[in-house]
């Protein structure tokens, strides 16, 4: 609050004074616990700024910060926006391009969450029939591997699930398959 005798002003004491300014008042702006600025004040008169005027600036300066803060929040949820996006096409780009079937399904419903366009040209049959009904893929399974395939089922979830069977496609092909589930974890170990 005074500039000539302050001694916390000493670095930059000559450039104020040469300015005309006798006092300043300096609050920090935080965006969090952090600070990342400061809001600053300049008056011709020392002891320009009383305990009433600094009590009005540092809520100003908490309300500056608040603001920065939202601010801030604001941009990282729009960076994590955007960078979901370009994984959702990144995933796209892979799941649409690659040969081999895969689904993701929900363990506890078995309700195809996502399969894989190759669905189609693997089996031979719309990729809407699975999500429709999700045991579908089974009517193609060949009647002598299908006891089997069902029984091999409650593996999933463990990662023991790894079988191959035969397939016939509705023009009446047989195709091989060999069918894998890998069981995916939340934080909490469950499936």
């Amino acid at each position: 609050n005074d500039i000539e005798h302050d001694p916390t002003a000493a670095r930059w004491r000559a450039a104020a004074l040469a300015q005309g300014y006798r006092a300043k008042a300096s609050l920090p702006l935080k965006a969090g616990h952090e600070v990342v600025g400061t809001f600053n004040l300049y008056a011709g008169e020392a002891g320009y700024f009383d305990a009433a005027e600094l009590g009005l600036l540092n809520q100003l300066a908490a309300d500056i910060s608040f603001g920065l803060e939202a601010q801030r929040r604001e941009e990282r949820r729009r960076e994590a926006e955007a960078a979901l996006r370009a994984s959702e096409v990144r995933f796209r780009e892979l799941a649409e391009t690659i040969q081999e079937v895969f689904w993701i399904s929900d363990p506890s419903s078995d309700r195809v969450i996502y399969l894989s366009p190759a669905f189609e040209t693997v089996w031979g049959r719309p990729c809407s029939t699975v999500y429709a009904s999700p045991q579908a893929w089974l009517e193609a399974v060949h009647d002598e591997d299908r006891e089997r395939v069902m029984r091999a089922l409650t593996q999933r979830t463990t990662g023991d699930y790894d079988e191959e069977y035969r397939i016939i496609r509705p023009d009446g092909a047989v195709r091989w398959i060999r069918d894998q589930a890998f069981p995916v974890r939340a934080a909490d170990g469950r499936v």
